[in-house]
C-alpha cells in the first residue's frame, strides 16, 4: 500500500505502545511485529531523504562550500540562511505527508482480541486493519468514542481477508 511516512510513523509510535500494554500472544500482535520488521527499511530511507534536502538547503559559502559544524562524535550539522531553511521545512513536510513516497505491504490480521478498543483503529488502518469507511460497520467517528470496545460488526469487518 502507498502511504506517507508520517502515517508509517504514526503506526510505529501507536503499535509500539500497544505492544507494551498488551505483551500477550495474539494474532494482532504478531501481525504488529511483521509490519514493524517491514517499517525498519522505510526509515532507513526516509533518513536519507532528510540528509538529501539538508544538503540541498545549506548555506554555502562564496567558493561553493557547505558550511557545518562538527560535534566531537563526528556528527555535521549544516548551517542554513533563513530562506533556507524556510525552503528546507516546507519540502521535509511536503515529503512527510504525501501519501505516494512509501509503500509498505500491510499484513492484515484475521482476528482480533475482544478487547480491543477504537482508539487503536486509526493508527493500525491500512497496515494490520482494513480501511473502512465509518459507513461500512455503521458507528460514528473513532475520535467522540476512544474507550469503547469494539463492536462485534466492526471486528468482523476489519478482520476479514482483502478482496
Amino acid at each position: 500500500m502507498k502511504t506517507s511516512y508520517k502515517r508509517i510513523i504514526e503506526f510505529s509510535r501507536a503499535s509500539g505502545d500497544y505492544l507494551k500494554k498488551f505483551p500477550k500472544e495474539t494474532k494482532l500482535k504478531y501481525a504488529l511485529e511483521k509490519v514493524r520488521e517491514r517499517c525498519e527499511p522505510l526509515f532507513n530511507t526516509y533518513n536519507k531523504k532528510l540528509s538529501e534536502i539538508d544538503l540541498k538547503h545549506a548555506k554555502e559559502d562564496t567558493d561553493g562550500c557547505v558550511l557545518f559544524t562538527e560535534s566531537s562524535l563526528g556528527v555535521r550539522t549544516y548551517k542554513f540562511s533563513k530562506e533556507g531553511l524556510v525552503a528546507k521545512d516546507a519540502e521535509i513536510e511536503e515529503y512527510f505527508t504525501d501519501p505516494e513516497n512509501a509503500e509498505i505491504e500491510p499484513f492484515i490480521c484475521t482476528s482480533l482480541p475482544k478487547d480491543l478498543h477504537e482508539s487503536w483503529l486509526t493508527p493500525f488502518e491500512g497496515f494490520v486493519l482494513q480501511s473502512l469507511s465509518k459507513e461500512d460497520v455503521g458507528l460514528g467517528s473513532v475520535e467522540q468514542t476512544p474507550t469503547r470496545p469494539i463492536s462485534k460488526a466492526k471486528v468482523k469487518a476489519l478482520s476479514q481477508k482483502p478482496v
